[in-house]
């Protein structure tokens, strides 16, 4: 049975690693940002930003991000399906999701 948790600070070291330091969907271009104080505002405004997913074993079996567009501002870009290293990039509406797997 596959076990799911909320990614959240507390569960983002058990995220694959590029999710670790990667700010790429979270920044605006150009522009440097502190994931630690990104992940405290959004935790305290949204709530989990996303899910993380493990096997039976507990192994990782990958994560999503989402949350209102406006905590990824990279997705205001234009893009509505972007396949890229840092995951897919899925855009409905006003709301975003980041797909990661390590499979």
């Amino acid at each position: 049975m596959t076990r799911i948790a909320g990614l959240t600070g507390g569960t983002l070291p058990t995220a694959p690693t590029v999710c670790h330091e990667c700010v790429w969907w979270q920044s605006r271009t150009g522009r440097r940002l502190d994931k630690r104080r990104w992940i405290q505002g959004t935790e305290e405004e949204w709530g989990a930003w996303g899910t993380v997913y493990y096997d039976d074993d507990g192994r990782l079996l990958g994560s999503m991000q989402y949350g209102p567009s406006g905590l990824f501002p990279e997705r205001r870009r234009g893009a509505r399906h972007v396949r890229v290293s840092h995951g897919l990039l899925e855009a409905v509406g006003d709301a975003v999701a980041v797909s990661h797997g390590d499979r």
